[in-house]
């Protein structure tokens, strides 16, 4: 489903980046975007990835009040269910498995500061400078490591992790957080941007039914068959079948 170049195997360094989309706990019923990844695609991926970095924080506890606080606050805003935390964990261990060699963002106490406001509060915008920032730093180094991978192939690196971060055409409004051209441009060319979305998780979403591609998302979409929309050569969305085969999709 991806074009890996023309002649359907990639040539040289590439970087992947997978996306996910508002897994909350208002939707812990159904199978996430990260679940389906690793059990669906990661299969397929194997085959090509030396690299996984998934967008995941390392938190020691050592940091303090400034860390407690920027992590409750992160959880509180994303909700993101605690079965989330699993799902990596799993993911990370399959890649592994699988002979990729599974990377994490980690966070010093400098970070924390980075990201804390005046009045203590977390400043999310810092806070996603810093997420685009690590994430563009760790898809450059483990692209031009010298150490040969574990499979003995050049470097294939796949990122993991929100839909925002990877983004070739962001909305005016994320632009500053999206790490998409520049790495299009680092790869000279070779990168490509794929989202993942639950039907679930979208419909009835104002900020989603904004995007450009949701009419072809409603026009397309099926209960039980995968959806492929192509925004350009190197940015495509793959939209998973409802969870339960046959069932009535319907805008909640």
């Amino acid at each position: 489903m991806c074009d890996f170049g023309r002649d359907g195997r990639p040539s040289g360094a590439h970087g992947f980046f997978f996306g996910l989309c508002c897994h909350t706990t208002a939707t812990t019923k159904i199978p996430s975007s990260l679940l389906r990844f690793s059990t669906e695609l990661l299969p397929l991926v194997a085959k090509l990835a030396t690299d996984l970095v998934v967008e995941t924080w390392v938190t020691d506890g050592g940091c303090g009040k400034q860390e407690t606080k920027v992590v409750e606050e992160v959880q509180t805003t994303t909700e993101r269910p605690p079965e989330t935390e699993n799902e990596i964990v799993t993911l990370l261990k399959r890649a592994q498995a699988a002979g990729i060699a599974p990377h994490i963002l980690t966070m010093s106490c400098r970070d924390y500061r980075r990201v804390t406001g005046k009045n203590g509060e977390t400043d999310f915008a810092k806070m996603l400078t810093l997420t685009r920032d690590r994430l563009q730093s760790e898809v450059s180094r483990w692209l031009v490591a010298r150490r040969p991978s574990a499979s003995g192939r050049a470097r294939q690196v796949v990122v993991y992790g929100g839909a925002l971060h990877n983004d070739l055409y962001p909305a005016p409004g994320d632009a500053p957080y999206a790490f998409g051209r520049a790495l299009l441009a680092k790869t000279k060319g070779q990168y490509l941007e794929v989202d993942l979305f639950v039907p679930e998780y979208i419909l009835g979403d104002e900020r989603m039914a904004a995007e450009p591609w949701f009419a072809a998302f409603r026009a397309g979409i099926k209960a039980g068959d995968a959806l492929l929309i192509r925004r350009s050569q190197r940015s495509y969305i793959i939209v998973f079948p409802a969870a339960i085969s046959g069932a009535k999709v319907e805008e909640h």
